[in-house]
């Protein structure tokens, strides 16, 4: 697997959140938008598995996990950030759609998909950061009532 090989291990539990939350997320707001009429999925593969199940698992938390691990500075974050979602607007959406995978309604237009992940980046960088340092301080308050 092409994610274990560039991984940083010395990071690996702060990944694997940020990736955690990335597919909790994506799979809860895909159940959204499907049930409110967004977007649909003309194909279904297995009628038990929506079908992009596979990249609200994969695709989209490891490439963010990616840019977490590769681009911590804010500035690189913002640029890898708006860059992958581009890709994931413009081409990947269009894409899906010209094989019938996706359907967006009238309503919902490619730029929806690029702010959504755009900010659901920074909301899980967020997330990810809190619970990382609260991690941190209780350990730090464990080793102090060790001694």
């Amino acid at each position: 697997m092409i994610w274990w090989k560039y991984v940083d291990r010395s990071k690996l539990n702060v990944l694997i959140t940020y990736g955690l939350l990335w597919m909790i997320i994506s799979l809860l707001l895909d159940d959204i938008g499907i049930a409110l009429g967004l977007w649909q999925y003309p194909l279904e593969l297995f009628s038990f598995v929506p079908p992009l199940f596979p990249a609200d698992i994969t695709i989209l938390p490891i490439t963010y996990m990616f840019i977490f691990q590769y681009f911590p500075k804010k500035s690189s974050f913002l640029i890898a950030t708006l860059g992958s979602a581009s890709l994931f607007s413009y081409i990947i959406e269009p894409v899906f759609i010209s094989f019938n995978l996706y359907r967006p309604s009238n309503y919902w237009k490619h730029y929806y998909t690029l702010i959504v992940i755009f900010f659901l980046s920074y909301i899980i960088k967020w997330i990810t950061i809190k619970l990382q340092n609260q991690v941190d301080h209780n350990q730090i308050d464990h080793l102090k009532r060790e001694q």
